[in-house]
């Protein structure tokens, strides 16, 4: 069954039977991936002539946490090894280039991660890519966080050729139609319904052959999405309302915020300065907090209710700057003692601000 993005596109063409079998090298790293490369296994199953072949090229794993003990594997080697698929381990030029005497004659990258170098490329026929945005609306390497950030309504999965130099400046070879953005969609939720309609639109460009031939003209403006920065997780009290709070932590994870201190250090001595603290779980709620401005708190119930542009949120576990992650009772509690007598808000952190020692004496006066 198609996918409601592709209910009202045709979806086999006779420019198939003129095609050859395909050799794939299929570029992938995440979950979004794995639904393109398990529509792909559905064909060769279903469909024999039209793949003759699909081998998973992946980044090795990697060494991850504390002194690098653990070894982290991308999410889709599993699903591979699973369906017997052949794995190459490959990320540098060299080690993708090494692979040409495969003798692939089309390459699929889905959220690979990197582009794919020029000397693989000319080797091939045929390439592909599935990029979840109508290109080249939301060009880059965050189409969903930034459509949810906008706020956008709409979004949709458009697969291209790929280029070596630019991401996102192949040729379109087909799009979806527009696909709504729920108000209660999370990254998580968006990402997984438009992977399984991303996997039935490569899926149909694979069977109808349209990828021989690009010819598709999309109706929408560039507009250009860069990498994630740790930045973006930063709340702006003043002019950030609850939904905006919610739907930038359920985008992006956990938030952070800034909160003033003024704490006893050596004999006679004060230190000023700011400590972040992490939000690790946000929620809207309706609490009436009038009479305060943006960004200062109370607890209540054992969350942590903080005054938003429009309302409030409530959070559960913070984590205060160089202290362990707490519940909302426990942090708002031992709040004093670790950052002095200071007013009970979350604010931005100064520019260049930095930690200064005074004289408590001078402070007092």
């Amino acid at each position: 069954m198609l996918s409601k993005g592709l209910l009202s596109r045709r979806f086999f063409s006779s420019s198939r039977s003129n095609l050859e079998s395909l050799k794939i090298a299929f570029f992938g790293s995440d979950e979004f991936s794995i639904e393109s490369l398990r529509k792909l296994v559905q064909i060769s199953k279903e469909k024999p002539g039209v793949i003759d072949s699909i081998d998973l090229i992946a980044r090795p794993p990697k060494a991850t946490g504390r002194y690098l003990k653990e070894v982290t594997d991308v999410p889709i080697a599993s699903y591979a090894t699973s369906e017997n698929l052949a794995i190459h381990r490959a990320e540098k030029d060299d080690e993708i280039n090494s692979l040409i005497s495969n003798k692939y004659n089309m390459a699929i990258a889905v959220s690979y991660g990197k582009l794919i170098p020029n000397q693989f490329l000319n080797s091939l026929k045929y390439s592909l890519n599935v990029h979840p945005s109508l290109l080249p609306k939301l060009s880059g390497a965050s189409p969903l966080q930034k459509a949810l950030l906008n706020h956008d309504k709409t979004t949709g999965v458009t697969v291209q050729t790929l280029s070596p130099d630019k991401f996102d400046k192949g040729a379109i070879v087909d799009q979806t139609d527009e696909i709504s953005i729920e108000k209660d969609d999370t990254y998580k939720s968006l990402r997984d319904r438009l992977a399984i309609i991303g996997a039935d639109l490569l899926g149909k460009v694979i069977i109808d052959g349209s990828y021989s031939n690009p010819t598709f003209k999309s109706k929408y403006k560039f507009s250009y999405t860069g990498k994630i920065s740790p930045n973006m997780t930063k709340i702006n009290w003043n002019n950030s309302s609850s939904f905006d709070i919610y739907r930038q932590f359920n985008t992006l994870g956990p938030l952070h915020t800034f909160k003033e201190i003024r704490v006893k250090a050596k004999k006679g001595m004060t230190r000023l300065g700011w400590r972040r603290v992490i939000l690790y779980d946000v929620e809207q709620i309706k609490e009436n907090l009038d009479s305060l401005k943006p960004g200062q708190f109370i607890n209540k119930d054992s969350k942590v209710i903080i005054k938003t542009s429009d309302g409030a949120i409530a959070v559960k576990e913070l984590q205060l700057e160089c202290e362990k992650r707490e519940g909302a009772d426990k942090f708002y509690a031992s709040l004093k003692k670790k950052t002095g007598d200071t007013e009970k808000i979350f604010q931005d952190k100064p520019e260049n601000s930095q930690d200064t020692l005074i004289k408590t004496s001078e402070l007092q006066v």
